[in-house]
């Protein structure tokens, strides 16, 4: 998929994102978000055009060594903050039946999930937010109760992935489909449908 074509104010914007996050300047990277927002841009754009490009930059700069894993941490942590936060639609009938977004054992970066989770609320869609590391044998009971619509599993390190085999197997048995996303079922569907997911999403959108 091509990089969507960002204006110069947009692209100003990430790079003053990045350059806070880099230096963990929680104050400057929570006003700049804020500035977006009182400028009137959508939950979308922020997480799409600001707030999850400037995540996978820093990622880039841990793994070329540039930075060090507590700071990306703690980049991450301040982007939690910085991230618009949407109430759940409320579900009036009973056949209205939401979507839950969860990341499976192993995997620690749940940050990917939290701003999907915003954009399906953003968007009206009820999304329930189930945390990172949920795991197999807990979401029986979530399932059978709670009857999602789908159930979304992201998963950034290949560490996650026999834990989201094992999620996709359980929700199967409950009849619930599942989406999957994030970089750990690389570039194209083909290990999403071999682990049983109905589905890959290649990005946020």
């Amino acid at each position: 998929m091509a990089e969507p074509v960002r204006s110069t104010q947009d692209q100003v914007g990430l790079e003053a994102l990045t350059h806070h996050l880099t230096r963990l300047d929680q104050g400057a990277a929570l006003a700049l978000v804020e500035e977006a927002r009182t400028r009137g841009a959508s939950v979308g754009s922020i997480v799409t055009g600001l707030l999850g490009p400037a995540l996978v930059e820093i990622g880039r700069r841990w793994a070329a060594g540039e930075v060090g894993a507590a700071e990306a941490l703690a980049a991450s942590a301040i982007a939690r903050q910085a991230l618009p936060r949407t109430p759940a639609p409320h579900i009036s009938e009973p056949q209205e039946h939401g979507v839950a977004v969860c990341c499976p054992p192993g995997e620690h970066h749940e940050i990917p999930a939290e701003m999907v989770t915003e954009l399906l609320r953003a968007e009206g869609c009820a999304a329930q937010h189930l945390g990172a590391g949920i795991s197999p044998r807990h979401l029986p009971g979530y399932l059978s109760r709670q009857r999602p619509a789908a159930l979304l599993i992201s998963c950034t390190t290949p560490c996650g992935l026999p834990g989201a085999a094992r999620s996709i197997e359980v929700a199967h048995a409950y009849g619930v489909p599942v989406i999957v996303g994030g970089a750990a079922f690389g570039h194209d569907a083909l290990l999403a449908l071999r682990l049983g997911a109905a589905a890959r999403a290649p990005t946020a959108r």
